[in-house]
């Protein structure tokens, strides 16, 4: 199950949103202000935000712009009234990952968050990118927004592995062949 974090200041929209997608195994955390949103992101840490542009306290681009300088690479999808070109560029600029136009279908909705909840790992040089998750081939290390874990080289090797056959099954012996490059039984390798 998939956790999404929903941030808006219209609380029905944001019920009907969970109401919407909690049928659909999805578990919808739900904030009506950017500060709520921003600690329930560090709690919680998310698969995935919503985020609505128009907020009483602070805009969802300046929260966008907060959730991105600390480091967070959770995916977005920004909620606006408008469809404003220059509205839409810069929150992909800022880092969006993608934009929905009120109103819109709760289908259309639940196709861009599997969308983007299923897309393959990206690579950037050493850095592999599976949806939040990074792995760092150079330091060995698993980091999640600011939390950072070190493994050691077989650790990383699985963790990296198993990221190729993202919600597929991967049998043991696929596992021992292509992490330990050799048949065997789990026992025998403890």
């Amino acid at each position: 199950m998939y956790k999404l974090l929903l941030i808006d200041d219209d609380l029905k929209l944001i019920q009907n949103i969970r109401h919407y997608l909690g049928d659909k195994d999805y578990f919808c955390h739900l904030a009506t202000d950017a500060k709520s949103g921003l600690r329930i992101l560090e709690n919680q840490l998310p698969d995935l935000i919503i985020l609505d542009h128009t907020m009483a306290s602070e805009t969802g681009l300046q929260l966008l712009k907060k959730i991105r300088s600390l480091q967070y690479d959770t995916p977005i999808i920004f909620l606006s009234g408008t469809d404003n070109i220059e509205h839409i560029c810069k929150a992909l600029t800022e880092g969006a990952d993608d934009y929905v136009t009120k109103p819109f279908s709760m289908q259309e909705l639940r196709a861009r968050i599997d969308k983007l909840l299923v897309r393959p790992p990206i690579s950037k040089g050493h850095i592999e990118f599976i949806q939040d998750l990074q792995l760092d081939q150079n330091t060995l290390e698993l980091k999640r927004g600011r939390t950072r874990l070190p493994l050691r080289k077989r650790e990383f090797e699985l963790i990296y592995y198993l990221s190729k056959y993202n919600n597929s099954a991967v049998s043991r012996s696929q596992i021992l062949s292509n992490v330990w490059g050799r048949q065997r039984t789990f026992l025998a390798e403890q």
